[in-house]
This record gives structure tokens, sequence and C-alpha cells, in this order.
């Protein structure tokens, strides 16, 4: 059964309870796309005794997610080893009710690298909501000539790790605006491996979060609580599943040094990172 929750639960603060009782659920598969973790756990409840799995939630018990402190490793080091070394990280705002865990962790990830390497970590935020499909206030467009500004000016980057693939061409779209061509006058490699990915021009480097296998993992998860009992003791005692993510090497983050230019359009996409 797949039902959707409210964006904002507030209104109804008794929809997921509601939920379990209506659709007699044995057990319940939660992936927060607008809502917070903090406010599902507070519909959900103290005493709820029924499982719930959270998918795509950095939780210790009863959750399956992406390691994504070691997948903004991988990013970073790709950048570091096709010979970049102003390296910045960017993304866009979000509403605070959406803030998702995975933006620490990419942040701590690349921050990590950069140290460990003697870099100095730049880490950009665009004061856009990307993700609004209302217009553009004054102040966002302030913002976003801002970081015109700094593509253009003494701190520009040779290469950028965007959060994620989405505010990876909402940079593409700035660099289009600062008439910046990628990867020739700064490479990028985005995170989640989306289908725009492979069809943006030119085909966008990034992080595969396994999303299949994520959710297959969810599914035998619930099941296993449920043939357990569903008790509140295995509710909360089922250890989480974390996943490693691959990089996913296309042509936006590749090297315009004359020593490995010549062999660019011959280099086919590359996945690289455990099984």
């Amino acid at each position: 059964m797949m039902i959707r929750l409210p964006s904002n639960l507030s209104k109804d603060p008794d929809v997921v309870p509601r939920t379990f009782r209506e659709a007699h659920l044995d057990a319940m598969i939660i992936n927060p796309m607008t809502v917070s973790i903090t406010a599902i756990k507070e519909m959900v409840g103290s005493d709820n005794t029924l499982p719930i799995v959270y998918l795509n939630v950095k939780e210790e018990f009863g959750s399956v997610y992406v390691d994504d402190y070691y997948g903004a490793r991988l990013a970073t080091e790709h950048l570091f080893s096709e010979g970049f070394r102003r390296i910045a990280f960017f993304h866009a705002h979000v509403p605070k009710q959406t803030e998702h865990y995975s933006r620490e962790d990419r942040i701590a990830g690349y921050s990590s690298v950069m140290a460990e390497r003697g870099l100095v970590a730049q880490i950009k935020k665009l004061e856009v909501d990307i993700y609004s499909t209302e217009p553009s206030t004054s102040e966002e467009i302030v913002n976003k000539s801002l970081a015109r500004e700094w593509l253009q000016g003494a701190n520009c980057p040779e290469a950028v790790f965007c959060n994620n693939d989405s505010e990876a061409l909402a940079f593409y779209q700035l660099l289009y605006e600062t008439k910046m061509r990628v990867p020739d006058d700064i490479a990028v490699i985005g995170y989640d491996n989306d289908e725009l990915a492979r069809l943006s021009p030119p085909p966008l480097s990034t992080i595969h979060i396994p999303r299949y296998e994520m959710a297959v993992a969810a599914v035998n998860m619930a099941v296993s609580m449920i043939n357990l009992g569903g008790s509140d003791k295995v509710y909360r005692s089922t250890p989480s599943i974390k996943f490693t993510p691959k990089l996913v090497v296309r042509k936006s983050s590749l090297a315009s040094r004359p020593d490995i230019s010549a062999s660019k359009s011959d280099r086919a996409e590359v996945v690289i990172g455990n099984t």
C-alpha cells in the first residue's frame, strides 16, 4: 500500500496513527521526502508499539540509509585525483522542515578530505530555494548575483562538489549565466545519480545511491519485525542497515589538463566503489 503523507503534519497530528488504524497495517515504511524526521516521530508518538522502518533516514535502529560521509569522501578524492586543489562544496537553501541528515554528513566527508590533503575548504551556500515553484524574490536575485561574483572572483574554485544532482544543475545554470564551461573552466560532481545527471550537458559525474537495494532491505526489515512478533522491543532494537554508495565518473569532473584532455573523448562512464 502506497500512502502519501501531507507535507504539513501539524495540520493533522493524528495522520500517522490514523493510517495504521484505518489501513489495518502490520508495519509501515516511512520515506520522509518533504517532512522532517523529527516531525514524523512526534506524530508517531513515543508509545507506538507497531513496527516502523525509516527509509533514507540515519538512525541507530529500524532504518535503512546510505553512508553519505563515505560518498562525500569518494567525490572529493576523485576531484583531487584529477589534479584539482581549489575544491568547493556547493549547496542551496531548503526549507527548515525538510533539512536532511545527509547534507551535514556530505559536508563533513568533503571537509575531512580537504583537511587531510592540507587544502582550504570552501563551503558555499546559495540562499535560493531551487525547489520552489514560486518566482524568485528580489533577495534571491541578489544572492544569485553574489554567487556569480564569487565564481568570477579571486576565490573561484577549480572544481565544485554539489550536495546533490538537482543542486548541481542549479550550479550549472549559474555557470551558464557567467559564460563558464563545464569542465573546461570548472569541474562539477553531484550526488544521488538521478536520471538527469546522465542527460545533462555535459553528463554529470555523481555518487550513486543504491535506492532499489535499500527499498528491498526496508521491506525485508519490516517483514522481519512482523515475523518476530512486532513487539515494542523488536521495533526499537532492530539494527539499522547502512549501504555503501559508488562513484560514477562522467565528463563533468574530468580535468582539462593537456596530459589527459586528448583521451577524454574516449573515456566511458566509470563506476567506482564497493559492491
